[in-house]
């Protein structure tokens, strides 16, 4: 099963998307992840498919709806508490934080292919231009920075947050949208849950649910600034092989492409 884990083929992953219905283009593109496999699938109609592969042993369960409002109150319960602390020496996320601040890192230490880097870094600054207006007025808390289903443990239906090293200055949104996941209607399904049971004990902002693919964008930028500040730790170079090849950073351009598509798209939706 490892091997197979390790070498998927094309049509298994066409086979896969398909089985969700409508027929793949040929085109697709790997997203970065450790431990499983993401792909972006093109489609003849309709939006990309985000397929993914868990690593033979790493299937996590799927949350009942009880968990998922256990979930949204503790995170409720999360932001109470970091709302109350000011001037930690943690970071702000913004659109210089995550975006401008990465992409200066990037350039600055050569780790962008010559040819490249110019597409890259108009990507990013068009990203960053087109989102920095949402960021004004929205009100930051204290939160995790971090919040998927990997640093959440349970005892019985009792969720423990763990891994608290991202703690940063965000809208609540943040911890909310990496939790629940995607934007398909299952994400959305699940977000659902998870905000009823947060506004049982605190009020969400709704207008910020349209910061959710900005921060998704800035996340993609920032991790790649991630890998770089720790590219002289061997573990990184054996996590990340592809990392600073000419292919690895046109997956990053069309998947930035995509994502400025996505936050385009929301932003019409919101104002229609």
């Amino acid at each position: 099963m490892l091997d197979n884990f390790l070498q998927i083929l094309p049509e298994v992953i066409f086979d896969a998307a398909e089985k969700l219905g409508g027929r793949c283009t040929g085109r697709f593109f790997a997203l970065h992840a450790l431990e499983n496999r993401v792909y972006d699938i093109e489609m003849e109609e309709g939006a990309h498919v985000i397929v993914k592969f868990y690593r033979p042993g790493r299937l996590e369960p799927e949350l009942t709806k009880e968990q998922l409002t256990r979930l949204g109150r503790f995170l409720a319960r999360l932001h109470n508490v970091g709302a109350t602390i000011k001037g930690a020496p943690r970071l702000r996320l913004d659109p210089q934080t995550y975006g401008r601040e990465p992409l200066k890192f990037l350039r600055d230490g050569n780790f962008i292919p010559l040819e490249l880097a110019s597409r890259f870094a108009a990507m990013v600054t068009q990203i960053c231009d087109a989102i920095t207006p949402r960021f004004e007025e929205v009100r930051y808390v204290l939160l995790h920075g971090d919040c998927h289903s990997g640093n959440i443990l349970w005892n019985r239906d009792d969720p423990y947050f763990i891994d608290f090293d991202d703690m940063l200055y965000a809208p609540p949104v943040q911890d909310l949208w990496m939790l629940t996941g995607g934007d398909d209607e299952y994400g959305k399904e699940r977000r659902e849950i998870v905000l009823e049971a947060y506004e049982q004990i605190r009020r969400f902002d709704m207008t910020t649910l349209r910061l959710i693919e900005p921060l998704r964008a800035l996340r993609m930028i920032h991790f790649s600034s991630w890998i770089a500040r720790r590219w002289q730790d061997s573990a990184f170079k054996l996590s990340f092989p592809d990392f600073g090849t000419e292919r690895y950073w046109q997956e990053q351009i069309e998947a930035l492409s995509l994502q400025l598509e996505k936050i385009q798209d929301a932003a019409n939706d919101f104002y229609r």
